[in-house]
């Protein structure tokens, strides 16, 4: 199938670069090709009161190549926040019917700029993809993927000396009060 033909008083180069073959196919040839990071927290847990105050966060990822550093970081520090917002915020609650009892932002909770103002990203191009010509890689993924895991983690190990550890998301201040309660009631004389 023959292409267009360029308009009347088209750039001579555009010509030029029509009469160009473009031989490259983009497709699976079987390179598979993964994103990778890590992720590493530091939570301080006031059990009396269940409060969390992430203290530094760090997300590292390598994405191939890094086409635009700002679009880049911030995909990496929004997956940040939204990760943070599921592990900490975010909760759909439902009554014994079945009814969604968090039905308008005033109940939902989502993070915003403020909440989380110790946060980092970092972004490598360590290893390319070779299943594309520009080598690059998924991106933000890496950010947010492990946050969830990573903040149960470090509230478990903050809370250690209580026997608490988290199974359930979100960390909210009440249910992680309850679970240092839970624990020291537990492990008391009674």
């Amino acid at each position: 199938m023959d292409a267009p033909a360029l308009p009347t008083g088209a750039p001579s180069r555009l010509a030029s670069w029509r009469r160009t073959a473009c031989t490259t196919a983009f497709g699976n040839d079987n390179r598979l090709t993964y994103t990778y990071g890590s992720a590493a927290a530091h939570v301080a847990v006031d059990p009396g009161t269940g409060d969390i105050e992430l203290l530094d966060c760090l997300v590292v990822e390598d994405v191939g190549r890094i086409v635009n550093p700002l679009t880049l970081h911030g995909q990496a520090i929004g997956g940040m926040v939204q990760g943070l917002g599921g592990a900490f915020m975010e909760h759909l609650v439902y009554d014994a019917n079945g009814q969604l009892l968090t039905g308008s932002l005033a109940d939902y909770l989502i993070p915003t700029a403020t909440d989380f103002p110790k946060i980092r990203a970092i972004a490598l191009e360590n290893h390319r993809s070779p299943s594309n010509p520009l080598g690059v890689k998924g991106a933000g993924e890496g950010a947010i993927i492990p946050i969830g895991g990573l903040m149960a983690n470090a509230v478990g190990n903050a809370l250690a000396s209580f026997g608490a550890m988290p199974n359930q998301l979100p960390l909210s201040p009440a249910r992680v009060w309850h679970m240092g309660l839970t624990k020291q009631s537990a492990g008391s004389p009674q």
